[in-house]
Formats: C-alpha cells, structure tokens, sequence
C-alpha cells in the first residue's frame, strides 16, 4: 500500500518473509509494478541496521532485485519508478543492486545484465551501470536536468538489429527522451575498419532504430568471406 501510494501505480507483493538476526532483512517476492506489470521481479531483498530500526529513519543499506524483467514498450517509466523508490524519505536507499534484469523482448536478443544503482545525498539516481555476465555489452546512466545521459559499449560481439555484423568495439553516447534513446554520438570498430555515425532507437510502436553511419577502410574479405573478396569499403 506504501509503494503504490508513493508510485502512484499498483504494487503487487506475493509473499513477505522478515528476519531480524544475525542482520534485519525483509525479503519481498514475486513483486510485479505497474497496472500492467512493467516492472516484474522474482525477489527484492532489503538489508537494515539492528539499531537504526529504532529511528524514525530507517535507511535501507542494501536492496537487491533478482530476476528483474522490464517491460520492452515501457522502459522510459520503469527508473521513474525504482528511483522513487530508493528516493523514499523514511526508507532512504543507499545501494540498489541488480541481479539478472532483462528486457521482455526476445526480438532484441539482449542478454541478462547485473549492475549497480548509486544515489547521492538527496536520494536520486546518481549513476547506473549495468554489465552482461560475459562482459561483451556494458550500460551506464547518469540523470540531467531534462532526463538521463545513456552510453552503451560492445566488445566483441553483434547488436540485436544487426545481427550479421561482428563489432569489435561500438561506442554510443546520448540521451533518453519520451519515445526513445537519441544516440548523438557512435564510435566503432569492424573488421579492421572504422564507424561514425548517429542515430534514433524508438519502442513506442515497436522497437525500431534510424540513422546514419559511415564506415572507412573496412576489409572486405573479412566483412564478405563467402565471396573471395579482397579489398577496402567506406560506406
């Protein structure tokens, strides 16, 4: 009832387990948020101070999402909401950690991500960074006055619109707005060539990306080798 008052969207919590020793710990699960359960997590586990709880603040020194899945059409809502909820007043947040979050699309092929959420001293996000667990795709968020600064990396790996093109790095740097992420700013590396660009990746009716790249001195019998192709491109 708390969370939905101060989220102003209906909580779902299926079970509740307390423990006090050797360290108070509430552990929620089955936890879903949003009238159409945009955000869904297996367990949420909140780790207190044994004396702290006697204090009308009681902050919440580690919380712990396991199994988080986001809704793919509704991702701009979702750090809304878990900010609002490390930004409560009476249960201040000081770490957020994610344990296996992904997004509900499995035409995007992302891969499950594990991060961690830091907030400053007046309880907002001040930085998320989130990592596959084999190290290849990387994400980091920063809050602006207008909405969040995002960059994405890859190492040695495709991307889900892409996936006949093996990067061996990709850099891209922007910022999320209402409808999708505006990419100013791609840097990358692919079969011994070089990409720029910029692009616009939308999900409010299906997720789609436009833009443009530029690429230089890509290796053609690398890019092309069922061809017998030798060579350089820009594009």
């Amino acid at each position: 009832q708390k969370l939905s008052a101060q989220l102003r969207q209906p909580v779902h919590i299926g079970r509740l387990h307390a423990t006090l020793l050797p360290q108070p710990k509430l552990e929620l699960e089955n936890v879903s948020m949003g009238s159409g359960q945009e955000l869904k997590a297996s367990s949420v586990k909140l780790s207190f101070n044994l004396l702290e709880l006697l204090n009308e603040i009681k902050p919440v020194h580690n919380l712990e999402i396991s199994n988080v899945v986001l809704s793919a059409d509704n991702f701009d809502k979702v750090l809304p909401w878990l900010q609002g909820v490390g930004g409560d007043s009476h249960y201040p947040v000081e770490r957020m950690v994610f344990q296996s979050a992904r997004v509900s699309n499995d035409a995007l092929g992302l891969p499950p991500m594990n991060g961690v959420v830091n907030f400053d001293g007046q309880r907002r996000f001040a930085k998320v960074a989130l990592k596959s667990e084999d190290g290849k795709l990387g994400m980091e968020m920063q809050p602006q006055q207008a909405g969040w600064q995002i960059a994405v990396s890859i190492k040695e790996s495709y991307i889900p619109m892409l996936p006949d093109i093996l990067f061996n790095e990709l850099t891209m740097k922007g910022e999320l707005v209402a409808d999708g992420i505006k990419f100013h700013e791609i840097d990358g590396q692919l079969y011994g060539g070089q990409l720029t660009g910029s692009a616009y990746l939308t999900w409010q009716k299906g997720w789609r990306v436009q833009g443009l790249v530029n690429t230089k001195v890509v290796k053609l019998d690398d890019a092309l080798p069922k061809f017998g192709i030798a060579g350089e491109m820009d594009s």
